[in-house]
This record gives structure tokens, sequence and C-alpha cells, in this order.
């Protein structure tokens, strides 16, 4: 292991949210796991429901150089609960802190936890260049938990990595009337989709047999689910979840500038839950420039959404992201389930 932070020098390399509550340094010796000191978190919510913290891998003040991901297999921490809580822990891929890994809910028990965060590198190898990793996350959702949580941090660093990772190999299938973007059959876009957005929910996705849920794929048998989960207190935030950059590059949406009358964009999306969100396909947004299409669903149905290409041509001359939205909830303990399959281009003179 290789220690990076145990708080004996203070708080060199430690930074926070707007809002998150209050870091100090911690001299109890019930709170420390070695050495004179840990790190208190108090974390309050305030602005909004989800309050995170940041740990650089780089500090010029405590002596220590190690961005990227390419020599990390998991990062590790000695972390003591007052309560039982849950903590999140993901990374960063720029000094603004924009760039950003979907966070992992690691459950923790009254007392000292040895944390240990396999880092997902396969997926976030879909998403971003490892080498611009700039440090760690340490966050709290008060939609996981709603009563914010006392812990003390102490040890913190990663597991050396000594296997050569291989590059990822995106293969679409493509014909003259129908561009695949993702329809979840290969295993590779398992990591088709991250989660983003400083709001405190964090919604489940995965790729699953259709089967398994009592429906049919509108294209072979897999597709992606997404459940989300109902706020516990008031603020409005944008949830969204994200395609991979890795997957726009090898759809090159740019190469369709010239045939975007030519095109529609197309996808297949059903409403599991009885309570129903306000979905939007929301590409690009930037000043006055907007890309985004209401998508209206039906529960217990698959429905085709349909857009020309050319509604997003803003969005395609300058690609940033590709991201489904909805507002945060409250509302009854039920859940909001969807199923997306089949995102695709077609040309708009092809026939089913």
């Amino acid at each position: 292991m290789v220690t990076l932070y145990d708080f004996e020098a203070g708080l060199w390399g430690v930074s926070m949210s707007y809002g998150f509550g209050r870091i100090n340094l911690n001299q109890d010796r019930k709170f420390v796991k070695s050495g004179r000191r840990s790190l208190k978190l108090e974390p309050c919510f305030a602005s909004g429901s989800r309050s995170v913290m940041r740990l650089s891998f780089t500090s010029s003040k405590l002596g220590f150089d190690y961005p990227g991901l390419h020599n990390k297999s998991c990062l590790l921490a000695d972390i003591y609960s007052v309560d039982s809580a849950q903590i999140e822990f993901g990374l960063y891929f720029s000094n603004d802190f924009r760039k950003g890994s979907s966070p992992t809910v690691v459950a923790l028990r009254p007392g000292w936890n040895r944390v240990e965060f396999d880092i997902p590198l396969e997926k976030l190898q879909f998403h971003y260049s490892l080498e611009d990793a700039r440090g760690m996350t340490i966050g709290f959702s008060q939609g996981g938990q709603g009563i914010p949580p006392v812990v003390y941090l102490d040890n913190v660093g990663f597991a050396t990595r000594t296997t050569q990772l291989k590059p990822i190999q995106i293969t679409l299938k493509n014909t003259d009337a129908v561009k695949e973007i993702a329809d979840f059959e290969d295993p590779i876009q398992e990591h088709a989709f991250m989660y983003s957005n400083g709001g405190g929910l964090i919604p489940l996705l995965q790729v699953v047999e259709a089967s398994q849920f009592g429906v049919k794929a509108p294209s072979g048998s897999k597709m992606l689910r997404i459940v989300i989960y109902p706020k516990k207190s008031e603020g409005m935030t944008w949830t969204q979840i994200n395609l991979a950059e890795g997957l726009l590059k090898a759809v090159n949406l740019k190469q369709y500038l010239d045939k975007l009358d030519q095109y529609e964009l197309k996808l297949n999306i059903y409403q599991k839950s009885d309570h129903s969100l306000l979905l939007e396909l929301n590409p690009y947004y930037s000043g006055d420039k907007q890309n985004w299409a209401g998508i209206k669903t039906k529960k217990g149905e698959w429905v085709e959404f349909k857009k020309p290409l050319a509604h997003f041509k803003d969005y395609i001359e300058s690609p940033q992201r590709f991201a489904f939205a909805w507002i945060d909830y409250i509302g009854p303990e039920e859940l909001c389930e969807y199923y997306i399959d089949n995102i695709r281009l077609e040309k708009i003179s092809a026939k089913p």
C-alpha cells in the first residue's frame, strides 16, 4: 500500500464542495487508527442533498506525485463511523472537478471500517483517459441516510497494480439504413452510461436480460435498466446519466453533419412503475444554444422516441455530452423504473 494521507501534517491536499459542512483535524485517540491525528468529517447537506470532499493524488507540501490510474488497483482507507452510514467513493478527472466518475456506495458499520474501493478501470476507460485522474472523492448523500453522519478518516492511500490493462475495443453494428449507438448486446456496453450531476440520488444502472423483467427487448435480448429513487427533502436538482465519451467517439456524430436531413435519432423506452417523471434527452446546453427533447412514456409499453437529427445540429457541431435527465423528485416510496434499448440513427427513408 502507498499511503497518501495520514493527516499528521495537517489538511494539505484536502478540499470540499460548497456547503459540505465541517472538516477538522482530530486528536482524540479513540478516533485515530494510527499516529496522532485523523480527519473528522461532518457533512451537513446544506447545498442540496450531496456533500463531497476531495483528496488529490498530488501534493508538493506532502511530497508525493501519483497522477493517473496506471499504477493503482484500489483505493484504501480506515474509516470510523459513529453510526451505521453510507459513504461514496469516486474519482475526478479535471482540476476544476467538473469531470468525475459515478460514485460507488460503501456501507459503514459503527466503529472502525477498513474500506477497499476497487477502481473500475474498464468502465473508466470507456469515459476518460486514465492518465487524467487527479484525485479521489468521498461523498455523502442525503437520499441514502437522511441524517448527516459523523465519520473519521485515516490512512488513505492505494494498492499498486502490476497487471497490464487491455485497451477497450468498441464494435458497432452498422448498415446503410441503421447506425448503432447502443443496443446493450455487447458486454462492453454495460459501461456505456455513467451517473453524473451534483444531486444526491444515485440511480441504479444495469444491463439486464429483458425476459428476467417480464418484457421483450425491441432489439436483441438485453436492455438498460434505470431505477430512480425519491428524494427525502426539498430542493431541485437535475439528475443525469451520460453516454460514455469513448462510445461517442466511436459513433462519430460529426460525420453526419452533411446528412442531418437524412437521419433520425431513435430509441425505445419502457416505463415499468406507476410514478412517471419528466424525462429529457439533453445532449447539449451552452448559453442560448439548447438541444433537448422531452420523452413521453407509457406504463407497461415500449414507446419509440424519434427526432430528426437536424434538431441536434448545434450539439453535433461541438459534441460534449449525451445525457438523459430528470428532476429529482419527492414522492411516494415507490421507485421509478425505466428500460432503454436500441439507441440508434436511422435513415428517414428506411422502412422497418
